[in-house]
């Protein structure tokens, strides 16, 4: 189930998407998780680090703490980001399209906890 996010805030990546990863990360309670990136595009060291890695790798491994840092979108900001993350048989996919709005795409229950928070949802296709 995929969630389109339209909040936007006042920093120039335009979008909450630290507030999306961190109601996320609360989702995953106690369990541990990994954090992938397939796509990262925007602007800053680490965001374009990332960038080059993936023309070359399917999906890279990020600490969580540096992902949090960056995504709050202030002094490094993403135009494009796809991201997932997974632990023991939960899989959450989550990003920012094309500076045009946040998503999150997981199981209806995970999903719909998750974008309560937020205020301009749509469902895909709905």
């Amino acid at each position: 189930m995929r969630y389109w996010i339209r909040d936007e805030d006042k920093t120039p990546q335009g979008f909450p998407l630290k507030l999306l990863f961190q109601i996320i990360v609360q989702q995953f309670g106690s369990a541990i998780y990994q954090l992938w990136i397939t796509r990262s595009e925007g602007y800053g060291l680490n965001v374009n680090e990332w960038d080059g890695i993936l023309d070359d790798q399917d999906r890279i491994l990020v600490d969580p703490e540096l992902f949090l840092n960056l995504s709050s979108g202030e002094e490094e900001w993403f135009f494009n980001l796809d991201a997932e993350i997974t632990a023991d048989s939960l899989q959450v996919r989550f990003g920012l399209h094309d500076s045009t709005a946040l998503y999150i795409e997981a199981s209806e229950e995970f999903a719909s906890n998750v974008v309560t928070s937020f205020e301009q949802v749509t469902l895909e296709g709905g």
